[in-house]
């Protein structure tokens, strides 16, 4: 689990976790007590962990930065808080 960021209207904090089984990238929900995580939404190939996230408390969108040789550059990607659905994928350099 990668790119922690507290959501301070909620009070809840966040993380991307990397499933190396299905090759995909899963929001989560993290218990910081019991080290519990719960994944939200059905995941997304988008992300390759190790940059960096902040949450749009307005918006309620969970946005996170990583490196891709694909993209030839980072990009910044947004996930939906409640579904965990994919809102945007935006290169940025």
């Amino acid at each position: 689990i990668v790119n922690f960021s507290f959501d301070n209207s909620s009070g809840i904090l966040y993380g991307l976790l990397q499933d190396n089984n299905v090759q995909k990238y899963f929001l989560v929900t993290l218990n910081p007590t019991t080290g519990t995580n719960v994944r939200i939404g059905s995941g997304t190939t988008f992300g390759v962990g190790g940059g960096s996230s902040t949450i749009d408390e307005i918006n309620q969108q969970y946005i996170y930065l990583y490196s891709s040789s694909n993209a030839g550059g980072y990009v910044i990607t947004t996930l939906d808080i409640a579904t965990g659905n994919l809102t945007c994928t935006c290169r940025t350099f």
